[in-house]
């Protein structure tokens, strides 16, 4: 009933005339949806081109959709893409995937800031924790959901996230917003623009960001109820989990400068700055040291996590009829440290360069070619002896490079083809290079229709850790616990005593992804679209840790003549996935549409270890999704945006023993804290303009959940689970 009246009352707000609208909104009363399709887009070929007519799945969130959004996260943004999946493993860091199977760290998404990558070697994903940008500075972000390796290399094998920064303006400001909410959220930003002179414009800006995350309150009290997915009813079971979850703080600085060198070159600077620091308690399994009565540090069950993130870019642009350049100079500088068993200390300078030239050889036939060249030094150390994290080789410099050639054909009037090619070497696993071809085209009937398809090969690289460092997981009993415990002597491993240990693999090869694509884009009337797109895509030799042998022995690569269990990540697992993305959307202008989306995602297991199933392989995105999201014009200068979202059962959460904090099969009745049923989430936020350039708004985020947990990694080290509870807040500002 709550979620009928809900809805109703979302309809209901959409049709009843508002006598109260912005006056920019009554310019836009007549915009039609076709315009809207026609908004360029940059990220499918690095140029700008009309959305409706690019070959590729595509969609963005401009800076009216953020706003309206109420988001106080990236994650948050992302949440609202059809197509792309975001869960939460805890408050800091989501669990993620578009096309694909979700992971904490995506090495499949490449996730791009102002053109300039922003992942990270070592695990080779994008990292959410310690990354804070302000939600206002965003000027769009567009999410290519499929390849994008053609012309962004590896690892942007089933999408691309660009987020795009806004540009100082010719208008001095000065902007000041804060936000508060529940578990203790503070965040206070300001923003200033200023003109130099005519030829150099600044815009900077400051944000800190504090909160103690998801509370533990639905982990409070000595007993709680859980899922039985045998008994398919809520057991009570003993509460080990009222730790704090991700009480953290962030303080983010953000500064762009153009400069107009000419009436057609211009230089865009851009500098980020995000510094992170949290800490979240856990509790492992008893750690066995090697002989009775050594002490373990205290540090053993604390994660103290310090982040500290730096990314710097030049853009040098000269565009013209002929040749359109373009070459970007950047750095990323990365630091952090986590008190982990010991703890480790991690530097990462990522220093890219990137050469770009648009040539148009006739009318019909456009050629871009370049190249980039990217430097990769990392250096990892442990703060204790008994460091979790031992890297084989202290430091690395390794080199990424490539060169990139695609040819855009008008065959017809109508009729758009592109046919590319890029060859990448990354020296970290080979000096040959990977060859990522790809051929799209794009088809237009009517000026009100589109019809688009592709196929392509991509591949996602092996990180640092898991080709170059040694990872101790856990320590085994030694062979006197063992007997003291009952254990027969004959059955007693021969590894016992020593460190189950992520060890480096020789081996280990990228992971290659064909892909298939169909589409279409059509303005359906004046003021409906619809976007359908469709795709295939066969996995080879995606990367899964191989399950460890308890009698075997290899000498460590860190500690000479000590001995470990080793576990090695290998190409063991074939996949292919399927599925189909849906955007329906009505709009009468900017702050007045309604958007129906629905995605359907379908992975199986071609081959894996002894023929093991996807969902004991993997954790799987819900195969069905629906969303429908909106922003309508109240009476009294009133603005709601909703946004509504269900998902169909998925494999999320494996069974799970809370007492004994191992993963339990469910004919061993192992109990979870989600239900795995069908899940509704929504989220509203209503703003108003008051008096003297004051902007307030209220929201409401997972208005129709009890507390529960979104995503719970079965190899996730820290062992209890995090719980998504309904958030409130408020905001103010001043100064737009």
């Amino acid at each position: 009933m709550v979620r009928f009246l809900t809805l109703t009352l979302l309809v209901a707000s959409w049709i009843l005339p508002s006598p109260c609208r912005a006056e920019v909104d009554e310019a836009l009363l007549s915009l039609s949806l076709e315009e809207l399709l026609n908004t360029k887009v940059e990220s499918v070929s690095k140029r700008d081109q009309s959305l409706l007519t690019t070959p590729a799945s595509v969609y963005v969130l401009d800076a009216d959709d953020i706003e309206q959004s109420g988001a106080t996260r990236l994650q948050e943004l992302l949440a609202l893409v059809p197509g792309v999946y975001v869960g939460d493993v805890s408050y800091e860091l989501p669990s993620t995937t578009i096309r694909d199977l979700p992971e904490a760290e995506t090495s499949t998404v490449l996730v791009l800031l102002d053109r300039v990558p922003v992942h990270d070697p070592t695990s080779g994903g994008f990292i959410y924790t310690g990354f804070d940008i302000e939600i206002s500075e965003i000027d769009r972000i567009e999410v290519i959901k499929g390849p994008g390796a053609t012309v962004y290399g590896a690892n942007a094998a089933t999408g691309v996230i660009s987020i795009y920064t806004k540009n100082p303006s010719t208008d001095e400001s000065t902007e000041a917003r804060v936000q508060v909410a529940s578990n203790e959220y503070l965040a206070p930003s300001v923003a200033v623009t200023r003109e130099i002179n005519p030829r150099h414009r600044v815009r900077s800006w400051l944000k800190f960001i504090s909160h103690s995350g998801y509370s533990d309150e639905a982990f409070d009290g000595d007993e709680i109820l859980a899922y039985s997915s045998v008994l398919k009813t809520k057991v009570p079971i003993e509460n080990r989990y009222n730790f704090d979850d991700d009480d953290s703080q962030n303080f983010t600085f953000g500064l762009s400068h153009a400069y107009q060198m000419d009436e057609v070159s211009r230089i865009e600077n851009r500098v980020l700055l995000s510094r992170f620091s949290g800490d979240r308690v856990a509790r492992f399994q008893q750690i066995y040291p090697d002989a009775p009565g050594e002490i373990i540090p205290a540090e053993a069950i604390s994660h103290e996590n310090d982040r500290t993130f730096l990314v710097a870019s030049t853009r040098y642009l000269r565009p013209g009829t002929k040749h359109d350049v373009f070459g970007t100079l950047s750095v990323m500088h990365h630091d952090s440290g986590s008190g982990v068993l010991g703890g480790v200390e991690t530097h990462v300078i990522l220093a890219d360069l990137e050469l770009q030239d648009r040539f148009r050889v006739h009318p019909r036939h456009v050629l871009s070619y370049g190249g980039n060249a990217r430097l990769i030094h990392t250096d990892w150390n442990p703060i204790y002896e008994r460091s979790w994290l031992r890297p084989s080789d202290n430091e690395n410099m390794d080199l990424l490079y490539s060169a990139f050639l695609q040819s855009e054909t008008s065959v017809r009037s109508n009729l758009q083809l592109l046919v590319g090619v890029k060859a990448e070497t990354w020296t970290l696993i080979s000096n040959e290079p990977e060859i990522l071809p790809s051929v799209r085209a794009s088809f237009q009937p009517t000026s009100r229709m589109a019809l688009w398809g592709g196929f392509s090969r991509s591949i996602t690289t092996p990180a640092y850790f898991e080709s170059a460092y040694e990872t101790r997981l856990e320590q085994l009993p030694p062979a006197w616990a063992l007997l003291a415990a009952g254990v027969p002597e004959d059955q007693i491993p021969a590894g016992a005593g020593h460190w189950i240990t992520l060890v480096p693999a020789d081996d280990v090869r990228p992971t290659e992804y064909w892909t298939t694509e169909l589409g279409l884009r059509s303005v359906l009337a004046e003021r409906w679209s619809l976007d359908v797109s469709s795709f295939y895509s066969k996995t080879d030799g995606r990367r899964r840790a191989v399950a460890p042998d308890l009698n075997e022995l290899v000498p460590s690569t860190t500690t000479e003549g000590e001995l470990v269990i080793p576990i090695a990540f290998a190409n063991t697992v074939d996949l292919e996935s399927r599925g189909v993305e849906m955007v329906c959307r009505y709009q009468t202008s900017l702050s007045r549409f309604v958007e129906f989306s629905y995605a359907y995602l379908d992975l199986t297991a071609l081959s894996g270890p002894e023929g093991t199933p996807l969902d004991e392989l993997f954790f799987e995105a819900p195969n069905h999704t629906l969303r429908l999201r909106g922003h309508f014009p109240l009476p009294g200068k009133v603005g709601l945006s909703a946004s509504a979202k269900w998902t169909s059962e998925d494999e999320r959460v494996s069974p799970y023993d809370y007492v004994e904090q191992v993963p339990k099969s469910e004919e061993l009745g192992g109990v979870v804290l989600d239900d795995q049923n069908t899940r509704w989430i929504l989220d509203l936020r209503l703003n108003r303009r008051l008096p003297g350039g004051i902007d307030f708004a209220i929201w409401g985020k997972n208005l129709l959940n009890d507390p529960y947990v979104e995503d719970f990694p079965d190899f996730d080290i820290f062992p209890h689970p995090k719980a998504v509870e309904r958030t409130f807040g408020v905001e103010v500002q001043v100064g737009r």
